[in-house]
């Protein structure tokens, strides 16, 4: 199992968003996400504006909740080299969503953001052969301490599908998600609002890697 280390870009700037990202590919981040703030804000260019000046593989985080071909098509034609699904999203929009990537070479994550039942959404998804499986505390519920813990121990001796931990991850605690299974570590703030985000970023690596 290779862990990697990807990093969240949340912030709405697309400048700020290839300044902080230069640092943390110099880290040695495995994986670039155009966060939600920023797509929203910036566009669907701001994918392609990323991985064109940033070269590592990218994940635009879309939370598609529908028109699951349409969207997904939209980040895959502009360079996205995975896509995430909101769990709570229908069947046909995670298969759509899946369809696409297939065609393109790429992968779907499903978030499970919001989720209560994450054994039942984890059977939903099982037969849809997705590529992540991701479980995240939302950003408030981050704030204030909570971890996603708890539902990735509900599935890590289960899952067949590889598990990525999101959700207030930082160097203090980031040990406690080193689980069987989990194979992406989704850090923001921890690295983006660092002194130092290329420092930092080789730090939490170095956590992950064991080394």
């Amino acid at each position: 199992m290779k862990r990697r280390l990807q990093v969240a870009l949340d912030m709405p700037s697309i400048d700020e968003a290839l300044k902080i990202g230069r640092k943390t590919v110099e880290g040695g981040a495995d994986i670039i996400e155009a966060g939600t703030p920023l797509i929203k804000k910036e566009g669907i260019s701001a994918v392609r504006r990323l991985k064109r000046e940033l070269g590592v593989p990218t994940m635009a985080d879309l939370k598609i909740i529908d028109f699951g071909r349409t969207e997904a098509q939209f980040a895959f034609d502009s360079g996205a080299d995975y896509v995430t699904v909101l769990g709570s999203a229908t069947t046909k929009t995670i298969e759509e969503a899946v369809d696409v990537a297939r065609s393109c070479g790429g992968g779907i994550a499903v978030d499970l953001i919001g989720v209560y039942d994450v054994i039942a959404s984890y059977n939903h998804v099982l037969p849809l052969k997705i590529d992540y499986l991701y479980l995240q505390s939302g950003l408030g519920e981050a704030v204030e301490g909570k971890m996603p813990l708890d539902d990735v121990k509900k599935l890590f001796d289960v899952s067949k599908i590889p598990l990525g931990v999101a959700g207030g991850l930082d160097a203090e605690n980031i040990g406690r998600a080193l689980l069987p299974g989990v194979e992406v570590f989704v850090v923001g703030g921890a690295i983006t609002q660092a002194r130092d985000p290329a420092a930092e970023t080789l730090r939490l690596k170095g956590l992950i890697k064991g080394v």
